[in-house]
């Protein structure tokens, strides 16, 4: 008997100790849903309903697959044609629903590109060389002249 009442008393307070943990876990979880409120006020949105339906539809968004644009024969004398009319890449890229990186290619490849040295042919120029004087270090001193005889001079 003396077993039960010990058991008991270990039950009432284990119970306790789980309705502390339960107020004290409770206690958190609303400070945090103060906090995440705040911020969504914060933020300009009304609730965090709202939130999570714009990333519920931008995951939606993000996991479709591009369907990706079959370039045939026809589509490409059909961008050549449209190029050839004076329209721009980006215009041409639109109006048949490819990328305007493709569309510059088809462009390149059909040579209606300038290069870069298309407006210089000309031949390269030389470079020319700037005489730069040399520093010495020691002067150059001339070579000693044998005296001359001032008779020899009037003879």
């Amino acid at each position: 008997m003396k077993f039960d009442k010990e058991i008991l008393k270990l039950e009432r307070k284990l119970a306790s100790l789980k309705a502390k943990s339960v107020k004290a876990d409770a206690k958190k979880k609303q400070t945090a849903l103060r906090k995440l409120t705040s911020y969504v006020k914060k933020l300009g949105f009304d609730s965090i309903q709202e939130i999570l339906e714009i990333a519920d539809t931008a995951i939606v968004a993000t996991t479709k697959k591009r369907k990706r644009a079959k370039v045939t024969g026809a589509l490409k004398k059909s961008i050549i044609a449209a190029l050839k009319s004076d329209k721009t890449a980006a215009i041409v890229a639109k109006m048949h629903k490819v990328s305007s990186a493709t569309v510059n290619k088809i462009k390149k490849a059909a040579g209606l590109t300038k290069g870069k040295n298309v407006a210089k042919k000309t031949a390269p120029k030389k470079s020319v060389k700037k005489a730069v004087a040399k520093k010495r270090s020691k002067p150059v001193k001339a070579p000693a002249m044998e005296p001359i005889a001032v008779d020899s001079l009037t003879e």
